[in-house]
């Protein structure tokens, strides 16, 4: 099985028998399952609250990855009664959803993550300003007049 083959059901708007239903075992009864997509974040009414992502967890690194999301990014392990699924992941002995060999299922809190991005966007527009100034001054060092924005 590869990575690209687990999708992650959306508990909250899935309907599932919570009698038969074994969260700590990976085991649901669904009457209709609802699969998470990026989609869901435009939409105010089913936007959830975290963005997932599948990130290392290697132990040899002493889950330097993992601890880097959890500092940087107030970063969760998703844990089985999370109102998410990884189908058709089952969780481990703690109730984390590991991929293995060494990918974990973490939850980002969407405020966080959407300041990551516009940070990320602001960057990448400074550097491309840097690149145009620095480009404009090795013109005008080489006695080439040039009126032309790049950007």
């Amino acid at each position: 099985m590869l990575l690209s083959d687990v999708h992650i059901v959306d508990l909250n708007q899935s309907e599932w028998d919570k009698d038969r239903s074994e969260p700590e075992k990976g085991r649901y009864y669904f009457t209709k399952k609802v699969y998470s997509k990026s989609s869901d974040y435009r939409d105010d009414a089913i936007r959830p609250k975290h963005v997932l992502k599948w990130i290392m967890y290697d132990k040899a690194e002493d889950f330097a990855t993992m601890n880097h999301y959890r500092s940087k990014y107030n970063a969760e392990t998703v844990i089985a009664g999370d109102p998410y699924w990884p189908e058709p992941l089952v969780p481990d002995s703690e109730g984390k959803y590991v991929f293995p060999p060494d990918t974990i299922l973490v939850k980002i809190p969407l405020e966080i993550w959407v300041e990551k991005l516009l940070l990320d966007k602001q960057n990448a527009k400074r550097g491309h300003e840097m690149a145009d100034r620095q480009f404009k001054s090795e013109t005008m060092a080489e006695s080439a007049e040039l009126d032309v924005d790049i950007s």
